[in-house]
């Protein structure tokens, strides 16, 4: 069974996760996860919120405290792990790597630059933009 340590670091690194996603990737039973993160809960370490899928259900997702994101190693895992394969990117399409550059800092944020331009994102500016990408139907777009 996951130790409580790999369950608040999975919520750290993936914010909004399900039980059921967090029971999936760590190889434990769904019903353990909210029991075992019960006395963080309480603490504020962890908070819990509900999301509505379809069929109108709503399901409790977690997201790290502060208080949380802090005591873990100080190392934010930004790039979630893919489940669906990518179409191929052709070479023409492809920027090279003077012409565009990206990293994820240990903080949280999220460096941005194109040619002479950059941008940096703060840790809250970087969760919400990876959230709206995650919304996005990749293969969706790319096949248009």
């Amino acid at each position: 069974m996951a130790s409580v340590e790999s369950i608040l670091q999975f919520i750290v690194d993936r914010p909004g996760a399900t039980a059921n996603e967090i029971a999936d990737e760590l190889d434990m039973a769904a019903n353990d996860v909210q029991s075992r993160l019960a006395q963080y809960i309480d603490a504020g370490k962890v908070k819990k919120d509900k999301k509505r899928i379809e069929g109108g259900r709503e399901m409790l997702v977690y997201f790290p405290g502060q208080s949380l994101v802090n005591e873990v190693d100080g190392v934010k895992r930004i790039v979630t792990l893919a489940k669906r394969p990518r179409p191929p990117v052709a070479d023409s399409e492809r920027a090279t790597p003077s012409e565009f550059t990206f990293g994820f800092f240990s903080d949280g944020s999220l460096s941005i630059g194109k040619g002479n331009k950059d941008i940096r994102l703060t840790r809250a500016e970087t969760s919400q933009l990876l959230e709206f990408l995650d919304c996005i139907n990749i293969e969706k777009i790319a096949a248009g």
